[in-house]
């Protein structure tokens, strides 16, 4: 029998496309919602492509943990602000409760939503 941790893979078959059709291919690509490796040899094999899938790109993706981030900072300092063990409220807490929400509003206009 032949040990599967002594098995090595074949080497890679790399691709460089001309700088004239490389944005058209990665831009395919993405469409694609395929690995490079994936579309192309979808492509080479000439077999149906998917469907273009329906994930939001990286930076959608991103904006929305950073949005997430913010609403979770701002509930924090809610609650240090109401907090009656404070002898007196700060101007800073408010200050960063108005920096977060134009925080907010800029990662909303991103994503194309309203805040």
């Amino acid at each position: 029998m032949t040990d599967p941790k002594n098995r090595k893979r074949s080497s890679p078959i790399s691709y460089r496309p001309p700088e004239g059709l490389r944005g058209e291919l990665l831009a395919r690509q993405l469409k694609s919602g395929l690995s490079m490796n994936a579309f192309i040899t979808e492509a080479i094999f000439e077999r149906p492509s998917p469907r273009q899938t329906r994930r939001p790109p990286i930076e959608k993706a991103e904006l929305a943990k950073l949005l997430a981030l913010a609403g979770s900072i701002r509930d924090k300092l809610d609650a240090l602000q109401n907090d009656p063990s404070i002898p007196e409220r700060d101007n800073q807490l408010d200050q960063a409760l108005d920096d977060l929400n134009v925080l907010r509003s800029a990662i909303f206009s991103a994503l194309g939503r309203k805040p």
